[in-house]
Parts: structure tokens; C-alpha cells; sequence
């Protein structure tokens, strides 16, 4: 087969600059995409602080501190917790709530099935189950007095719990969030 000869010369259609070839540039769409980049570094820095500040669990804004009116039972525990992930709930005691060498603690049945109360130091001497929960009865001698109820919340929701003394009628009533 004989060569094709042609009659016009090749153009070249691509613009050229200084004999290299010019690569198309759209100013406002990179413009767009840089804000769009801005608009999302902005976001993964927002998610990282609030990450450290215990918004998602295990941080200075995930942990709290309740007390009953009168002073006798206060809670310190985490507002915000992670399913699996265990996490202490502190109860200590006044001076009041001490009675005969011992202690009488109700806790609501959420706090023991819902938030998965797997261990509790010290052990409670004995437990009632009734009235929608548990009453522990726990040796005490002396003040200051606290228990730790080791969680472990098996999924994730809003939970609510009461603990009161009994024999005294102090209460607090507390709310839990749990996340995935």
C-alpha cells in the first residue's frame, strides 16, 4: 500500500504558550472547589475538638456531677457514653446516710439492665429486688463512704435512673445518653 500524501498542512488546535501546550483552566470552579475544601477542613476541625471536649463520650464535657438536695447522695458519672465502652458511676455518701455501720442504696432497674451495672465495689452485703429496682445494703464505717457501679451500656439510647436513700428519702434522678 502507497503512503496517504495529504494537501493541506496538520493544524494543531490546542492553543499553545511559549511553544508548550496550554492546559485549560477554569478560575471559578477552582475557586468554588477551594471554598468547598475550606468549607470541609473546617468541619473535620469542628468534629476533632468536640471529640476532645467528650461530646461524643469520654471527655471534660462528658462527665458530670449530681447531688441530692439535701446533700447526702451525690453522683459523679459520665452524661455521655459509648455502647461497650465501660465507664464508673461514683455514689458517695454524707455523714447522714451512714446508719448503724451500714448503708441502704435504691438504684432503678434502667441503671442496672439498660446502663449494664457488671460490677459493683464494695460488694453489697446483701440486695432486695423490688419497687422497680434494687436496694443494696453496703458495710460503712465511717465517713467518707462511696460506691463505684462499673457500666457497661450494651446499646445505644437515653436512659434514665433513680438512686435514693431510703431511710432518709434522698433522691437523684439522672439521665444518660448513650451513642453508637
Amino acid at each position: 500500500m502507497a503512503p496517504v500524501e495529504f494537501q493541506s498542512p496538520v493544524i494543531d488546535s490546542v492553543p499553545k504558550v511559549n511553544h508548550e501546550i496550554a492546559v485549560g483552566e477554569d478560575l471559578e470552579f477552582q475557586r468554588k472547589w477551594w471554598a468547598f475544601e475550606r468549607l470541609v477542613w473546617v468541619f473535620f476541625g469542628l468534629v476533632l475538638l468536640l471529640t476532645l471536649l467528650g461530646v461524643f463520650g469520654r471527655g471534660w464535657l462528658a462527665k458530670t456531677q449530681k447531688s441530692s438536695a439535701d446533700g447526702e447522695l451525690s453522683l459523679k458519672y459520665d452524661r455521655i457514653q459509648r455502647t461497650g465502652t465501660p465507664s464508673d458511676l461514683t455514689i458517695e455518701f454524707g455523714a447522714d446516710a451512714i446508719r448503724n455501720d451500714e448503708i441502704n442504696l435504691y438504684v432503678s432497674e434502667s441503671l442496672i439492665s439498660k446502663l449494664g451495672a457488671l460490677r459493683i465495689s464494695p460488694q453489697p452485703e446483701k440486695s432486695i429486688l423490688g419497687d422497680g429496682g434494687v436496694t443494696y445494703t453496703f458495710p460503712a464505717h465511717g465517713y467518707p463512704a462511696s460506691v463505684v457501679f462499673s457500666l457497661q451500656p450494651s446499646g445505644p439510647g437515653s436512659f434514665t435512673f433513680r438512686t435514693s436513700l431510703p431511710a432518709r428519702g434522698s433522691s437523684v434522678q439522672a439521665k444518660v445518653v448513650v451513642v453508637p
